[in-house]
């Protein structure tokens, strides 16, 4: 009797620590509220606005990280979409900083047009390679 008592609880002391899968529920609503920041953030690059881009962005982290389950790198690479957005506003005049704006500009678009359709979201992908297509255009004229 000790021993099944002893398993009972540690089965439950794993469930609380490592739960499993988020439920489909959870990943659609998750995936949701991504293409919802994704197109508020791709929306903000075409008003040209400095306000409007950090406004966007801000929550960014806790929208990625906080849903329950991980999402995709492109997925992830949400959040180094709006520190470099940020930073392209500012415009440093170094050639340093400039370079490696150009380079983390390339870099992001690359990734974000990795991003493949997604059964819970299908706007997701879509906002993912809109915003490529922004990271792109900027790259074009800036660098």
């Amino acid at each position: 009797m000790r021993i099944s008592g002893f398993l009972a609880a540690a089965a439950i002391i794993a469930a609380t620590l490592f739960p499993g899968s988020a439920s489909a529920g959870d990943k659609a609503a998750g995936w949701a509220k991504w293409a919802d920041r994704a197109e508020l953030i791709y929306n903000s690059t075409l008003a040209d606005s400095p306000m409007r881009i950090q406004t966007a962005c801000k929550g960014v982290t806790g929208v990625v990280i906080g849903q329950g389950f991980q999402f995709p790198y492109w997925g992830q690479s949400l959040i180094q979409v709006c520190t470099v957005l940020t930073a392209a506003e500012k415009e440093s005049g170094t050639r340093r900083r400039r370079s490696k704006l150009c380079s983390d500009l390339r870099r992001l678009a690359k990734i974000m047009n990795k991003a493949e359709p997604v059964a819970e979201e299908p706007r997701a992908a879509i906002a993912a390679h809109h915003i490529a297509e922004v990271l792109t255009v900027m790259d074009k004229q800036s660098c």
